[in-house]
């Protein structure tokens, strides 16, 4: 692995180290030197690369896609803009307010694209829970913002938000064969293979960084996907595997999102009292 990352200078790396798009060393830094921090831009192509070739070459996936395109096209425009805007974060900067905002509307889109939670299994056996569109569009703004940013807060240390990435992924998958899911499955796979992929040049000391781009588009895909499946009958894993892997960063992004909430009621509060 370390002769590996020795001769190879991924193009990314190349291109940010060229441009200037670095994470600059500082006092509350471990890297030394500047590290890129726009390998999500590697990650969200390699992740769309094989999607170009089965709409080119007619196939059994093709044919699969095709009958899902509208929920397909919904998690890809929602998976866009999320991965724009931590883009721009990478490079220019940008509030957390707007990123919030952005997310909640890339969730709006997948959830009217179809891919909703509107119905929950009950783990335990017993009737599945039904929501309605009032609980149902809240449900799964919360779940793909929440497991999105869980997925960011983690990415402070190398090597852990494209691992635990690759691991949910890598469960979905599995989970989706046996329950015979091909388009799950086929998203999920290559999700994990677009990580790992990047994951070899992110491992301690890391040559290159996520950022806000990889890690945001990594979160609303998991998500995403996880309702999917949840919809095909695999709510009970689908949706409790994130949550395990990520219980902490979840919890964090959870309490973090009811804070803001908190004081934005506050504020109104006090304005028109």
């Amino acid at each position: 692995m370390g002769n590996f990352r020795g001769r190879s200078q991924p193009v990314v790396r190349i291109f940010a180290l060229k441009l200037g798009y670095v994470d600059q060393t500082s006092t509350r830094k471990v890297h030394d030197q500047p590290i890129p921090h726009i390998g999500g831009t590697a990650i969200f192509a390699a992740f769309l690369i094989p999607f170009g070739g089965f709409l080119i070459y007619q196939n059994m996936i093709t044919d699969v896609l095709v009958e899902q395109m509208v929920e397909v096209f919904g998690i890809m425009m929602g998976a866009l803009i999320v991965f724009l805007i931590g883009a721009f974060d990478d490079i220019k900067g940008a509030r957390a307010r707007y990123k919030f905002m952005i997310e909640v509307l890339a969730a709006c889109l997948v959830y009217y694209a179809g891919v909703r939670i509107n119905i929950l299994a009950n783990p335990f056996g017993a009737e599945p829970f039904h929501f309605g569109h009032i609980v149902g569009l809240p449900f799964t703004v919360v779940w793909i913002v929440g497991v999105t940013n869980a997925v960011n807060f983690s990415d402070g240390i190398d090597g852990l938000a494209a691992g635990m990435s690759i691991f949910v992924a890598l469960i979905i998958f599995i989970v989706s064969l046996i329950n015979g899911h091909l388009l799950i499955a086929l998203l999920s796979i290559t999700l994990a293979g677009s990580t790992a992929g990047f994951l070899v040049f992110n491992f301690p000391p890391a040559r290159i960084f996520m950022g806000d781009s990889g890690a945001l588009f990594l979160g609303f895909m998991l998500s995403s996907i996880s309702i999917l499946g949840s919809m095909k009958s695999t709510a009970a894993v689908a949706l409790i595997i994130p949550i395990l892997v990520m219980i902490v960063p979840l919890s964090d992004t959870l309490m973090a999102m009811a804070r803001i909430f908190g004081k934005g009621s506050e504020q109104v509060f006090k304005k028109y009292s």
